[in-house]
């Protein structure tokens, strides 16, 4: 099962969201049948009874997870497990990505989620595939940031998952230190047919400097072993935007001088669109901004380019900030350090305090849905419970809606109180 927690700069605990956006993988039955009568044998008295098939053709992903599994068996046996291109009829071949060898043996992974793999034994083949990004090169990628942990590679998946499931191998932290793998001699294994999915779409950790033990620059926050230890804790391969998305779209830029209505009321009675405030451009819930946010919303979803749709931000020129909008996903959380407008309509709510302040944010949440619904407009609109939105709404939230739920998770483990609050919600 996969099962991650989620830090930003928020501390959060992925919940509601990671539930409601799987819902493609839940459709897909999970099975693990160990047959323990039809034993392989992989290694016997410490010579390597095993190949691992790439075929030819095979891309990028499938050559990175050969290498991986090749580095980590001939640890554990002590002894050379050959890459080949073509199954060896006198060894356990384990034959990796999709290819003729796959379709020969009927295993078929069109209904696979993404990240969902297949990991099955048919006569002396093992078989491990899933869907992989053909244009990326993972090895490449080890030495990007975050975003180019971003693309399909479930064959890569599969191979960690075969070696923790049989070869107890763990990978706690990056380095020799944090990575177990067990030495064989001897190893049998029973013959497999495991279908198996993630229980979340968003798995994600936060690599900080200086978290092990080991390694040259470790103190670097790209660092080629996060990057790895990122692939083999099997994190996510794409990201569903959560995270004040309502601050990416230039709104202080776009509308600071021809609109100052749409900006919160201060208590000095001026409007915040002054781009020296701390935070500048909070907006004002009850003005025609609401309106705006739905014709940006529609504007996404339709295809429009960003040029078009006029989402002139200040830091990207032109452009649909990927960490806040992915294609069918519309992040409507409101920016950073939220300002309870001081206007009269506004204060109607949030002079009531936390209830009416939450359900106030939230109705404008559900307002844009629903417009979105009613002109048959697909995808996914994802906010964030909040402070201080962050109370059980009393508002019906559409199903076009996906929430994250911001829990203290792990880290509130010495607040039993606050902990035991967060469980219950």
């Amino acid at each position: 099962m996969y099962i991650s927690w989620v830090r930003s700069s928020l501390v959060v605990f992925m919940f509601t969201l990671s539930l409601m956006s799987a819902k493609c993988a839940e459709n897909t039955k999970r099975i693990v049948l160990l047959n323990g009568k039809q034993k392989i044998l992989l290694t016997q008295n410490g010579k390597s009874q095993t190949v691992i098939v790439i075929p030819e053709k095979s891309c990028k992903v499938v050559r990175f997870a050969g290498k991986e599994l090749q580095k980590i068996m001939q640890q554990a046996f002590n002894d050379s497990v050959p890459i080949v291109s073509t199954p060896d009829k006198h060894k356990i071949s384990i034959i990796l990505g999709d290819n003729s060898y796959l379709r020969k043996a009927g295993i078929k992974i069109k209904e696979l989620p993404r990240d969902g793999f297949i990991i099955k034994a048919v006569g002396k083949n093992i078989f491990i595939v899933g869907k992989d990004d053909k244009r990326i090169n993972p090895e490449r990628n080890l030495n990007t940031g975050a975003w180019g942990q971003l693309f399909k590679r479930s064959t890569l998946f599969g191979v960690y998952d075969f070696l923790e499931r049989f070869f107890a191998v763990r990978f706690y932290f990056p380095g020799k230190t944090g990575t177990i793998v067990p030495e064989y001699k001897n190893l049998k294994i029973a013959a497999m047919d495991i279908v198996e999915r993630p229980d979340y779409t968003q798995r994600k950790i936060s690599w900080y400097c200086g978290q092990w033990y080991e390694g040259k620059d470790r103190n670097k926050f790209v660092h080629p072993e996060k990057n790895l230890n990122y692939y083999r804790l099997r994190m996510s391969s794409r990201l569903i935007p959560n995270c004040h998305g309502l601050s990416r779209l230039g709104y202080l830029r776009r509308f600071g001088k021809t609109h100052p209505e749409y900006f919160a009321v201060m208590s000095n009675g001026k409007r915040h669109n002054n781009p020296a405030l701390s935070h500048p451009g909070q907006l004002c819930y009850s003005s025609g901004i609401r309106e705006q946010i739905y014709k940006d919303a529609k504007a996404f979803f339709t295809g429009k380019s960003a040029k078009e749709a006029e989402i002139l931000t200040d830091r990207f020129g032109y452009c649909w900030d990927q960490s806040g909008f992915q294609k069918g996903y519309f992040n409507i959380m409101p920016q950073d350090a939220f300002f309870q407008c001081r206007c009269a309509k506004c204060q109607q709510h949030f002079s009531k305090g936390s209830q009416a302040t939450s359900d106030f944010v939230w109705n404008f949440v559900r307002e844009v849905a629903l417009k979105l619904k009613k002109d048959k407009i697909p995808g996914y609109l994802t906010m964030m419970a909040y402070t201080p939105y962050r109370d059980l709404t009393n508002v019906k939230l559409p199903d076009n809606v996906l929430v994250m739920v911001a829990e203290h998770g792990p880290w509130g483990i010495y607040n039993k109180q606050g902990q035991d609050k967060d469980n219950k919600e």
